[in-house]
């Protein structure tokens, strides 16, 4: 459970099932390009790995590989290799990437975006449960839907997010042209004359 960092051979072919299981001090590891197999859980419940490159030539990655990791781990890989993630590894990276959190290879980012997609309505939804300071990263990477946008704006005025306006606010000054501006600031002044 002490091991902060580990340092593999390289003609190391496959990490095992819960080969790293709860190490939960490991920060680094660098996975050598000979690795062909990641098992189930070999890195289960490593909350301080940071960041992970996974090889181009992985075969395979097992059931909850990074299950338990933290939800802000940067796990950078091909197009192929995202694929084979389990939908929690996922949709924890997607959420990275939507948040400003990681930025990642153009490859990459293309499956996420298709991943984003497909599973839009949840994804979103599950981001939107957030506070107001993950609304504001999520407007100033521009990486918000027209649903999620009015979404937030149906929230000025619900009574519990009273700094949402203030964070719409703030992104139109910065980061839209002046008929965006006037078109958000319309529809939130509409909900608050009806409130």
């Amino acid at each position: 459970r002490a091991l902060r960092s580990v340092s593999l051979p390289a003609n190391l072919t496959s990490i095992g099932t819960a080969c790293f299981g709860a190490c939960e001090h490991l920060e680094n590891i660098v996975i050598p390009a000979s690795v062909k197999v990641i098992e189930d859980r070999a890195f289960g419940g490593c909350g301080a790995l940071a960041e992970v490159v996974l090889p181009e030539g992985l075969e395979s990655v097992g059931e909850k590989a990074f299950f338990g990791c933290s939800k802000t781990l940067k796990l950078h890989c091909s197009a192929k290799i995202f694929g084979m993630l389990d939908k929690e590894t996922k949709d924890n990276l997607t959420k990275t990437w939507l948040t400003g959190y990681a930025e990642y290879s153009k490859e990459q980012t293309d499956a996420i975006r298709k991943y984003a997609g497909r599973i839009r309505d949840r994804l979103f939804t599950e981001i939107e449960d957030d506070d107001e300071a993950a609304a504001a990263r999520l407007l100033t990477c521009g990486k918000v839907n027209p649903e999620t946008l009015d979404s937030y704006i149906r929230k000025c005025n619900d009574g519990e997010h009273p700094k949402m306006m203030a964070v719409l606010l703030n992104y139109q000054n910065k980061t839209v042209s002046a008929k965006k501006k006037e078109e958000i600031t319309d529809k939130a002044m509409g909900l608050a004359e009806k409130s």
